[in-house]
């Protein structure tokens, strides 16, 4: 209990310290208001004054009593507080009597007033004034006061607006204070049914528990019996894998020897076609090899024939041709002779028109004149007509044409 109201101080104090400020402004201003009136007032309006007083008593000191950490010594004073009465049943009648007192105590304000404001001589001089520019001042001093009074009612009217609405304000916060009463209130059996409903559901829960441990213990041992069952069945379902298996291979083994079996009867069966097949190609393959040595011996045969016929016609062409040559060579010989023995006339004809030359130059020689200069002019010409001499003299000795060759020593 004492956790929500430890939280909900805070709040109070913190909306109660501004309504505090705003009492202590508020009940300075009447007392101020109240001042100004009584020294405008005179003895006689004393009963006008009083229908001024603001009626009721103040519901601050109501408020905050409520509140722990408030200071009650400071709002003792604000009797002079309006209180809000606007909802109750003698509403109508207060406003009233307020607005009658406020009316006859402006008439008798402004004209306390315009009392007060004038000086001893203004006052005489404004008795020397005529009835007609009385009347003016009188009226402008009547509408003057009423503005006077419209200024003060208007300043009246918002200063009681302003303690209605701080008096609303204060209802609000009492109102404010019982709805966090009430949550209090409210949180706190929420609290205690909340306590009473988490304990039963702690209890539920122990129970619960209890009764889960319990079921998991006979689970853990309906697990186990299964368990063991299950290893009693694996290992009998291990025995019959193992029997299968056996089984199996001895099935396996069995099939291929059988394989075996059957492959060694279908390699023998292969052997023996491939024998048969073997002595039908030695067979087959003597006879053609007969066949191909008897064709062999018979082309051997024709080919010697053939040979032979080539050898017959080879050596009765190669007997013509030694004839042949030995013909050409005989013509060649005869040929050779004639030509060694025209070489040999030749040669002796050189060697006589040699010599027929010789005496020819030395005759030439032996005519030309010692003189030098003749000598050397004529030395050509001389040469070239002995030349031509002996060219002359050859083709009438030997009738052969003659070679400058032969000339030259």
């Amino acid at each position: 209990m004492s956790e929500p109201q430890s939280d909900l101080s805070p709040l109070i104090s913190t909306s109660v310290g501004p309504a505090a400020k705003r009492a202590t402004y508020y009940t300075r201003d009447c007392k101020i208001l109240q001042e100004l009136l009584s020294a405008l007032n005179d003895d006689e309006d004393n009963d006008a004054m009083a229908s001024l007083q603001v009626n009721g008593i103040s519901a601050l000191k109501q408020t905050l009593s409520t509140v722990e950490h408030a200071d009650t010594s400071t709002l003792e004073h604000s009797h002079t507080l309006p209180r809000c009465t606007i909802k109750s049943k003698g509403n109508g009648t207060a406003s009233d009597e307020v607005h009658l007192s406020s009316s006859l105590t402006s008439k008798k304000l402004c004209a306390s007033m315009a009392s007060l404001c004038l000086a001893p001589t203004v006052r005489a001089a404004y008795q020397q004034v005529p009835a007609h520019d009385k009347r003016i001042l009188n009226r402008m001093a009547h509408k003057r006061t009423e503005r006077a009074i419209a200024k003060e009612n208007a300043w009246l009217a918002r200063k009681y607006w302003e303690n209605e609405r701080y008096e609303r304000e204060l209802f609000k916060c009492a109102q404010m204070e019982e709805y966090k009463r009430a949550i209090r209130d409210k949180q706190f059996q929420d609290y205690l049914l909340t306590k009473a409903r988490l304990n039963e559901i702690a209890q539920r829960d122990l129970s619960e528990l209890r009764r889960l441990r319990e079921a998991l213990q006979q689970k853990d041992k309906s697990t186990k019996r299964r368990l063991d069952a299950l290893k009693v069945e694996r290992g009998i379902a291990a025995c019959q894998r193992r029997c299968d298996e056996l089984r199996r291979a001895e099935a396996v083994a069995v099939q291929q020897e059988e394989q075996q079996i059957d492959e060694k009867l279908r390699k023998q069966e292969i052997c023996e076609r491939l024998s048969e097949r073997l002595q039908r190609a030695e067979h087959i393959r003597a006879n053609m090899l007969d066949s191909y040595l008897r064709r062999l011996r018979y082309d051997n045969q024709m080919e010697e024939l053939v040979h032979e016929e080539h050898w017959r016609e080879a050596q009765q062409l190669e007997r013509q041709r030694l004839a042949q040559l030995e013909e050409h060579i005989q013509q060649k010989c005869e040929q050779s002779q004639r030509f060694v023995e025209e070489r040999q006339r030749r040669q002796e004809a050189i060697a006589k028109t040699a010599k027929i030359s010789a005496s020819l130059r030395e005759l030439v020689r032996n005519s030309v004149t010692p003189e030098g200069g003749m000598a050397a002019d004529s030395g050509h010409i001389g040469e070239a007509v002995s030349i031509a001499n002996t060219a002359t003299l050859s083709k009438v000795l030997l009738d052969r044409p003659f070679s400058k060759l032969s000339l030259q020593p």
